[in-house]
């Protein structure tokens, strides 16, 4: 029986990156939701200068993290095209097998804080897990059937949602 999970017009990495673009679309649905019910129920969480300050901080910190992840998956890529083994435990991957993915997240919940609002930062926190439980159900398939064993043996160290 066929891989329903499985995009026979795409490589597997093709697809694994295709795959990568479901977690901010939904993320983004949580963003927008949540600014739409923002105005329809206006919610605060904490004093106006508190929230701006947690959220400029998960900003910056989400920000740090996106583009320090990205530099290291290319970095991967690098590596694989010259034939070395791929090594999942570099730069934001030793802790998490979600860098990107879980820092957009904070990045958008650093701005529901920057706006104060409780919907945003609830909706975009839902966001995250759907697109996490959805995502990492289908990433896991195909990074364990191309990468085997390295990987599997990544996700026991690791484990994590983040």
């Amino acid at each position: 029986m066929e891989d329903p999970n499985k995009d026979h017009n795409l490589s597997k990495e093709q697809n694994i990156n295709y795959l990568g673009s479901f977690p901010p679309m939904i993320q983004m649905a949580g963003l927008i939701f949540g600014v739409f019910l923002e105005f329809i129920i206006p919610t605060k969480m904490f004093p106006p200068h508190t929230a701006q300050i947690i959220g400029a901080v998960l900003v910056v910190l989400a920000t740090v993290v996106i583009l320090w992840s990205q530099k290291t998956s290319a970095e991967f890529r690098k590596r694989e095209k010259q034939g070395e083994a791929r090594s999942f435990s570099k730069g934001p991957y030793r802790w998490s097998d979600n860098p990107t993915s879980f820092s957009l997240a904070l990045l958008v919940i650093g701005f529901g804080f920057m706006l104060n609002s409780l919907m945003i930062v609830a909706l975009s926190a839902v966001g995250y897990w759907l697109s996490y439980m959805v995502y990492e159900r289908r990433k896991k398939i195909l990074m364990e059937e191309h990468y085997k064993d390295d990987y599997i043996n990544y996700k026991k160290k690791i484990n994590s949602l983040f």
